[in-house]
């Protein structure tokens, strides 16, 4: 609970300043709104933080009354130096009935609030920095939320045993959970009947981490219609047989976030309905593409595309003349707005150009229609004029360009966002940022 740099100074430095600061803070409940304590603990010796910390804790909440408050929790693993309690009985106090939000962050696989209930919550982060063994029960590492809204789980649901008991999942409205396997993402993904957004990174079944094994003919057919904003960190779900098992009908915004990961999916024939409203596509990622199989897949099975963000190391040539209309060729005929960032220069090579002719008759094939901007977005080692890319299409359509960012090559991976943070502060427009 003391001040690092950079963040707003606690309650009890303001106390410091002066006998009239000192009162009003006392009096000031929302003062006191942001709570972080640091705690040591794990599987073994539980969840505990000196006792000096406990009382400041204790003081601390005697000051909210009734007043909503933020809690940040940090388990390191080293063992604290002096007296010792279990943290969650510094938190058992009256005003844990108001507690709106949780973050816990953790050294080892424990949240040490799992006996506790918070009927107020409406927002939990829970990460767990990788361990060196997996852990195999979550059964009572929740707290009881039975008002909760929106989660984030970073590194958690990878036991072979969910414990979902204690989450209401069916009342979520956002959802991000990051490593999961394809059948654990779909029972849990089942219960979430009034999710508005989800943000999934999905894992392949490896040594540590189980498969339910699930005949694909048997599964039920999920309609999650509220879902309006996915956000996949890999793979999408849709490229994975039946890709009808979960059906997000009112579906959006698609944002494939591959990473350093191969995305090379094996797509059904048929037309997933989650993709037939898609308006806004964003693809990004690092490692170099099979456009025919996965952007270009995309696209066909998203006809009502307007917004489209293109961040890949990819051959832009090949892009811009799959995307050039003509009478055969309608894909994506109701674009928009056009993003494109240039990739970085593969290695071993100095410069390539870009290709301006093409990217020339894709515009021309588009401003007779629904095209209302193009923004380039450059990076080093890509060379073109850009007088002589926009030579008589400027007047025709907005052509803006920008520096780019590289994309992430560490999404789904601890340290990705540098911190997990919460659904309303912008936790998918982070990752977005970074892509």
């Amino acid at each position: 609970m003391d001040d690092e740099v950079g963040a707003p100074p606690s309650p009890f430095t303001l106390m410091a300043v002066c006998a009239s600061w000192r009162t009003t803070v006392l009096f000031t409940p929302v003062l006191w709104s942001n709570m972080e304590i640091v705690a040591h603990g794990d599987p073994y010796s539980g969840v505990n933080i000196s006792s000096s910390d406990a009382e400041r804790a204790r003081s601390w909440m005697a000051r909210l009354g009734n007043h909503s408050w933020s809690l940040r929790l940090r388990i390191e693993s080293e063992a604290a130096n002096d007296h010792i309690e279990p943290v969650a009985e510094a938190i058992r106090h009256p005003s844990s009935k108001q507690l709106r939000k949780l973050l816990i962050d953790a050294d080892e696989p424990v949240t040490g609030v799992e006996d506790l209930s918070f009927p107020a919550l409406e927002s939990m982060v829970m990460h767990w920095r990788p361990s060196g063994s997996p852990v195999f029960s979550l059964s009572t590492g929740f707290p009881r939320a039975p008002n909760l809204k929106k989660l984030v789980l970073a590194n958690v649901i990878k036991p072979n045993t969910l414990g979902i008991d204690k989450l209401p999942w069916a009342s979520l409205t956002q959802l991000f959970i990051q490593g999961i396997t394809l059948g654990k993402w779909r029972e849990l993904i089942a219960q979430c009947t009034n999710l508005r957004e989800g943000c999934f990174g999905l894992e392949e079944v490896g040594h540590q981490v189980n498969e339910f094994i699930v005949d694909e003919d048997q599964l039920q057919l999920t309609h999650l219609p509220l879902v309006t904003r996915l956000t996949f960190l890999g793979a999408p779900p849709f490229a994975r047989a039946p890709a009808q098992a979960t059906v997000f009908s009112g579906l959006k915004e698609l944002n494939v976030l591959h990473g350093e990961v191969p995305f090379e999916p094996e797509w059904n024939i048929s037309t997933p309905p989650s993709l037939l409203g898609v308006t806004t596509l964003n693809i990004s990622g690092t490692q170099p593409l099979n456009l025919q199989t996965t952007l270009f897949r995309l696209l066909e099975l998203a006809p009502s595309v307007t917004r489209l963000r293109v961040n890949l190391n990819c051959d832009l040539k090949e892009l811009f003349k799959f995307i050039t209309l003509s009478p055969q060729n309608t894909v994506a005929r109701s674009l928009e707005h056009l993003d494109i960032s240039n990739p970085a220069v593969p290695d071993g090579s100095t410069n390539r150009s870009f290709p301006t002719a093409e990217f020339q008759t894709m515009v021309r094939s588009r401003v007779n229609g629904s095209l209302k901007e193009v923004i380039i977005r450059t990076s080093g080692g890509v060379a073109f004029d850009s007088r002589s890319l926009t030579n008589g299409l400027a007047q025709q359509v907005p052509i803006i360009f920008c520096e780019s960012s590289a994309a992430s090559d560490t999404l789904g991976n601890q340290g990705a966002l540098g911190e997990y943070i919460h659904w309303d502060e912008g936790l998918v427009d982070a990752i977005l940022a970074r892509n």
